[in-house]
């Protein structure tokens, strides 16, 4: 189970990049045909094994363009989960198909680089294991 955990780990991309996420996320909202009022960076938060970037993005659109983008986001290549998504309707209206608001809190991750105190620790103890394994 760690064999499988750890291969896990290692698809997490090193660093965060970013200005290529956000990048993606505005080409994917372009594509769908939603207009953004906000793409907001906020600060990471740390875990024991990776460290999440959220993202808040807030934008105008109908809908389906809102489906699409949903769906462009889950195609990219990062890792990106969606959280406290809020679609409202501040004009409602019978006579026309409806802008909506939505407010989406979405968050990727990276992996948490290991300290040079953590690679030369397990190393340590492992050498002196086998020396003892190897002495008795």
């Amino acid at each position: 189970m760690e064999t499988e955990f750890n291969t896990l780990l290692d698809q997490l991309p090193k660093d965060t990049r970013v200005s290529e996420l956000v990048e993606g996320i505005n080409m994917t909202g372009v594509g769908s045909n939603i207009r953004f009022q906000d793409i907001s960076v906020e600060p990471e938060i740390e875990n024991e094994f990776f460290i999440e970037q959220p993202i808040r993005i807030a934008a105008l659109g109908e809908y389906h363009q809102f489906g699409s983008f949903i769906s462009g986001l889950a195609a990219l290549p990062r890792i990106i989960t969606m959280h406290d998504f809020e679609v409202s309707n501040p004009q409602p209206s019978l006579d026309v198909l409806p802008e909506l608001n939505l407010v989406l809190q979405t968050k990727t991750y990276r992996s948490k680089e290991a300290t040079p105190e953590d690679e030369t620790a397990p190393a340590g103890d492992a050498a002196a294991t086998d020396a003892n394994a190897g002495g008795n």
